[in-house]
């Protein structure tokens, strides 16, 4: 199991802290003046969902016999739309996995969608694509 924790409070500086939340981090989190060089909620969700997709397939590589590449990325981006229901949030997971068989790929892809917990949390919540580059 692991646990986490981010105290986010209205003071002055309007700042967050939690266990690792230093530096540059928590500094950029801190500046929420508009036109601040500030990291939006959405950047971490992509950075996270990103994070952990990652995370998925490698472990997936290691029950493949080491099938993804070194070159392996991905890229998150963020959706934020207005709808006549209500605001929306959309997750798009673009997979680069050059040099792998595209049908390999395409497998890998859909057992790591499967398999991440961030797509566990967005089930049914958060529309999520994902794209083999």
């Amino acid at each position: 199991m692991y646990a986490n924790s981010v105290l986010n409070s209205r003071t002055r500086d309007s700042q967050a802290a939690g266990n690792g939340l230093t530096g540059q981090l928590a500094h950029l989190l801190a500046q929420q003046e508009p036109g601040a060089d500030a990291i939006s909620p959405e950047q971490l969700l992509a950075a996270g969902y990103s994070n952990c997709f990652m995370k998925t397939l490698k472990s997936l590589d290691h029950q493949h016999a080491g099938l993804i590449p070194a070159e392996a990325s991905i890229t998150a981006d963020v959706i934020v739309d207005q709808t006549t229901a209500g605001p929306s949030l959309d997750v798009e997971l673009s997979v680069s996995l050059p040099g792998l068989d595209r049908e390999i790929a395409a497998a890998l892809v859909d057992e790591a969608h499967q398999n991440c917990h961030y797509g566990d949390v967005a089930m049914g919540r958060i529309e999520v694509r994902t794209v083999l580059l």
